[in-house]
């Protein structure tokens, strides 16, 4: 059974989230809450978790700037082993996203900030669409982007709730490619061969792919994108855009190609319900 999913105005109430790509199968259908014109296009893979993952923290949403009141804090600090080349990396297709995974001497830490004690890297992956109209889980403004990025850490004082930090870069398409996507974009065309699903990545920095230190970011409580949807993440959102170019982000569209589980990986935009989103405009301790 083919079902169309309605397409509605930023600030729609609800959509009917389902893939235009089914043919002969009938499954139950949920209505949530949305305000993404590009719903229909989420990947099939996510809609049929969405039945049993109907929390009020849900992750992505819409960041409205207007609405987000603002707070003051340091900036998020990256220990020395994100500024130093691991011994070995990873870049893999687990079915639902392309994940860097790193082996490093140093432990990789995230600290200050919005945060209250140190979270540890665990691993990268992106989420992307077939063209630059989408691809982003989040949407700034009701502004979807081609691809997000998102560096996912965990700390282990309380493995019961709000043991997940995730900080997301959104990309924009810019004529000449980023350097420091590079080697990630060269393991990624390797990854395009669809018996193969993981290539070793040249060794780098991971602060090579992040913007100065002092940029300025959104937060909010919410959960993770891809199952079981745990909603255990404290969310941090670049208020910086980083590069990719065109030529770049058809390496991760053709990747799709050969693995169909991958094409739109992004999910619908979740209801934000009674949630706040915070402008967090960071400062030096230098001068205050």
């Amino acid at each position: 059974m083919l079902v169309r999913a309605q397409r509605e105005s930023y600030r729609a109430v609800s959509l009917i989230c389902l893939s235009h790509n089914l043919s002969s199968i009938l499954f139950t259908v949920t209505v949530i809450g949305i305000s993404n014109l590009h719903s229909s296009k989420c990947n099939l893979y996510m809609y049929l978790f969405l039945v049993h993952h109907n929390g009020s923290r849900q992750s992505p949403i819409n960041i409205d700037i207007p609405d987000a009141p603002t707070r003051r804090a340091l900036p998020l600090k990256w220990n020395y082993g994100y500024n130093s080349a691991p011994q070995k990396m990873y870049l893999t297709n687990t079915g639902h996203s392309l994940t860097l995974t790193v082996t490093h001497t140093e432990p990789l830490q995230l600290s200050s900030g919005t945060l209250s004690i140190p979270y540890k890297f665990e691993q990268l992956h992106f989420h992307w669409g077939e063209n630059d109209g989408i691809g982003s889980e989040h949407l700034v403004n009701g502004f979807q982007y081609p691809m997000e990025m998102h560096l996912v850490h965990s700390q282990n004082v309380r493995k019961d709730i709000d043991n997940l930090a995730v900080v997301a870069f959104l990309f924009r398409v810019m004529p000449t490619p980023n350097p420091a996507l590079q080697a990630l974009v060269d393991a990624a065309s390797c990854l395009k061969d669809p018996t193969k699903l993981q290539e070793e990545v040249t060794p780098f920095a991971l602060t090579e792919l992040l913007p100065d230190w002092d940029y300025s970011y959104f937060t909010y409580n919410g959960s993770l994108t891809t199952p079981p949807y745990t909603e255990s993440v404290t969310w941090i959102i670049s208020a910086i855009l980083l590069d990719i170019s065109r030529s770049q982000l058809e390496v991760f569209r053709e990747v799709a190609k050969a693995h169909k589980d991958l094409k739109n990986n992004y999910r619908c935009v979740q209801n934000i319900n009674q949630r706040l989103v915070d402008f967090v405009q960071v400062y030096s301790d230098k001068y205050n």
